[in-house]
């Protein structure tokens, strides 16, 4: 009788060696017009899911101390600006 072996491999959610791919997603957050509650309820979880895979991120794979340097530097602009 064999058994069958199944093997899971990480999924990045968000790639952050690529911080020109981070940034613009974060950009693209700051382009958002929020004319409603609803509009601001969708940008609020949008932004919750960017924040979680970059936490993610952080969190489960070594980054260089620049790396991490430059997305908190990212999320410190989203964060003032959107205030």
């Amino acid at each position: 009788m064999s058994k069958e072996l199944s093997q899971k491999y990480y999924k990045e959610l968000v790639d952050l060696e690529n911080v020109e791919g981070v940034e613009s997603q974060f950009l693209g957050l700051l382009d958002v017009q929020i004319e409603s509650v609803s509009d601001l309820e969708k940008w609020l979880e949008d932004e919750k899911e960017l924040m979680f895979k970059i936490n993610e991120a952080i969190t489960g794979h070594h980054l260089t101390s620049t790396e991490t340097q430059r997305i908190r530097k990212l999320s410190r602009r989203i964060f003032t600006i959107s205030k």
